[in-house]
C-alpha cells in the first residue's frame, strides 16, 4: 500500500518544481485527501473479494425434478403494500417502516413457496400485482417517504420477491395493474380516468421486469397491459382483475358488503361485448378488507386486504386497526377458485428470519 509519507513526498517535489506559493499548505491537504482515497479503494477491494469470492451474485434457478404438464395454478394476490409509508408509533397505533414491510412481505413469500409442495412440478404461479404498491402522495404532499425512495424501495422488494418465487416454481407469470396511490399526481391529481397506465407504478413494474429478466431467469413472464384491468386465463375459466378504485368498485366493505352491487357490476362486465368475458372470478384490492363472496351465477369475488397497518388517513376516519394479509388461491381445470388461504400478517411476523428472503431497503 502507498503510504501517506510517500504521497506527501511526491507532491512536495512537484509543488517545489513549479514554485507554487504556499506549497506546504496545499501539499498537506492534497496528500491527506489522496491517502484517504487510496485507503478507501484498498478496503473496498478487500470487501469485494470477500463478497464475490465465488463470482457475481445470481438468483437461484428453479431445478425441476421431473417434467409434468401444468394442471394447477397457484394465484398470489399482492395489493395495497404501500411501500414507503413510514408510520411512527407516536402518531399511529403501529410503527411501520423498512424492517416491518420487508419482513411481512417475506412472511407472505414463505407461505407462497410452501403451498402444496407435493404438486410443485405441475403447478404454475401467477402473481397478481393489483396496485397501491407504494404509498404515493395522495392525502398530503408530505405523506410518507419521497417519491424516489418509495419507487426504488418497491423495485428492491418486488425484484427479490419474484426471484425467490421463480426459484421455487417451474413457471411464474406476473400480471400488473396500477392503483390510486401509485398514480402520477402531476398527470392525475385526482382520480385517474384517462390512461390510468401512465402511473408511477407502471414504471416500477417495468423496472422489476427488466431486473428479473436480465438476471437470466427463464421461467418468468410479465404482462403489463394499458387497460385499467387485465384478464388472466385460469384453464377453462377466466379471471378479471383490477385495483378497485375504478372500473369495478367494491364499496366500503369495512362497513358492509353489498352483494347486490357486486352482482350488478360483475354482470355488466360479463355481458359486455369485446371485453373477453364471461368471467367466473373477479379480483381487486383497494379497500383494505379481505373477503371471498359467492355471487349469483356461480361468480366468485375476491377482495384482497393490505400489507400496511392503519395509517394517518385510516385513523382519521375511525379505522385504527385492520386485519392485514394477502390472498392465495388455487385454480384447476374445474374450479376458477378452489382451495384458498388468507395469509394473515401482523406484528408477530416481524421476525429477522424473513430478512433472508426479503432484505430491508437500505435507503438512497
Amino acid at each position: 500500500m502507498v503510504t501517506e509519507k510517500q504521497v506527501r513526498s511526491y507532491f512536495l517535489d512537484k509543488l517545489n518544481s513549479t514554485q507554487t506559493k504556499n506549497a506546504a499548505v496545499i501539499d498537506k491537504k492534497f496528500a491527506l485527501a489522496t491517502a484517504k482515497d487510496l485507503f478507501v479503494l484498498e478496503e473496498l477491494q478487500k470487501t469485494l473479494k470477500k463478497i464475490f469470492c465465488k463470482g457475481w451474485a445470481t438468483p437461484i434457478k428453479y431445478k425441476s425434478k421431473s417434467k409434468k404438464s401444468c394442471n394447477r395454478i397457484v394465484n398470489n394476490m399482492l395489493s395495497d403494500l404501500h411501500f414507503g409509508v413510514n408510520l411512527k408509533s407516536n402518531e399511529v397505533p403501529h410503527e411501520y417502516g423498512p424492517i416491518q414491510e420487508s419482513r411481512r412481505l417475506g412472511a407472505v413469500a414463505q407461505q407462497v413457496v410452501e403451498y402444496k409442495t407435493q404438486y410443485r412440478n405441475e403447478s404454475k404461479l401467477i402473481i397478481h400485482l393489483l396496485g397501491d404498491i407504494i404509498q404515493g402522495i395522495l392525502h398530503d404532499p408530505r405523506e410518507g417517504e419521497p417519491f424516489a425512495y418509495q419507487t426504488t424501495s418497491a423495485i428492491h422488494y418486488l425484484t427479490q420477491y419474484i426471484m425467490f418465487c421463480c426459484s421455487e416454481y417451474p413457471q411464474v407469470e406476473i400480471y400488473c395493474t396500477p392503483g390510486n396511490h401509485g398514480r402520477n399526481p402531476h398527470r392525475h391529481p385526482q382520480r385517474a380516468i384517462h390512461q390510468k397506465w401512465d402511473a408511477i407504478e407502471t414504471v416500477i413494474y417495468n423496472a422489476v421486469k427488466m431486473a428479473v429478466l436480465n438476471s437470466g431467469i427463464k421461467n418468468c413472464q410479465f404482462f403489463i397491459p394499458k387497460t385499467p384491468y387485465y384478464i388472466a386465463p385460469l384453464f377453462n375459466n377466466k379471471g378479471f382483475f383490477t385495483h378497485g378504485d375504478t372500473v369495478l368498485t367494491p364499496g366500503p366493505t369495512w362497513k358492509t358488503i353489498s352483494v347486490g352491487s357486486l352482482a350488478n357490476q360483475t354482470m355488466k362486465w360479463n355481458t359486455a361485448r369485446n371485453v373477453g368475458g364471461p368471467f367466473q372470478l373477479f379480483g381487486c384490492g383497494h379497500v383494505h378488507v379481505g373477503s371471498v363472496t359467492h355471487l349469483p351465477g356461480n361468480v366468485i369475488m375476491i377482495i384482497n386486504s393490505c400489507l400496511v397497518p392503519s395509517d394517518e388517513f385510516a385513523v382519521s376516519i375511525g379505522k385504527p386497526d385492520t386485519t392485514c394479509g394477502q390472498y392465495l388461491f388455487e385454480s384447476t381445470e374445474k374450479f376458477a377458485c378452489g382451495d384458498h388461504r388468507f395469509i394473515s400478517v401482523d406484528d408477530a411476523d416481524d421476525k429477522q428470519e424473513y430478512n433472508s428472503i426479503i432484505e430491508p431497503f437500505p435507503g438512497l
